[in-house]
């Protein structure tokens, strides 16, 4: 559900991604934001032939589910390792590199697969198309 025009702005309120992964494996990612309260969404599933594994974002819980084997795990990240927290990292990250104290934690590849991975939705949104996501070397 999208809010907004172009001439407007777009405001997302809620997404999901539903991604194949090589090996056959299914992912999803959803994220709610309007929802109030314990009702709020944001996290990510993938499942495939021998187990589940998800991720919620709000809770910062982690389940894992074994699906040949009598073995589930539900693991909490610390009070501390939010999620939400990532825009400061970056921000010291990014200074760090302009002062020339400290190296990026993350290459430019990494962004160029995000920039891929949002044109990709961008456009199936768009076309109610599945669109696959164009890879960092690849041609256009």
């Amino acid at each position: 559900m999208w809010r907004g025009s172009a001439a407007t702005g777009w405001n997302e309120d809620c997404s999901s991604a539903l991604l194949e992964f090589a090996s056959g494996a299914h992912g999803i990612y959803t994220q709610v934001f309007y929802a109030r309260r314990d009702a709020a969404s944001r996290g990510a599933t993938v499942s495939g032939y021998l187990g589940t594994v998800s991720f919620d974002w709000y809770t910062n819980e982690l389940r894992r589910v074994r699906h040949h084997a009598p073995f589930s795990a539900v693991e909490r990240a610390g009070e501390r390792a939010s999620h939400f927290g990532g825009d400061m990292e970056l921000g010291h990250d990014f200074i760090g590199v302009i002062r020339g104290t400290a190296r990026s934690r993350t290459p430019i590849e990494t962004g160029i697969r995000s920039v891929y991975a949002c044109l990709a939705a961008r456009e199936s949104a768009a076309s109610g198309q599945f669109v696959a996501v164009r890879q960092v070397g690849a041609s256009a």
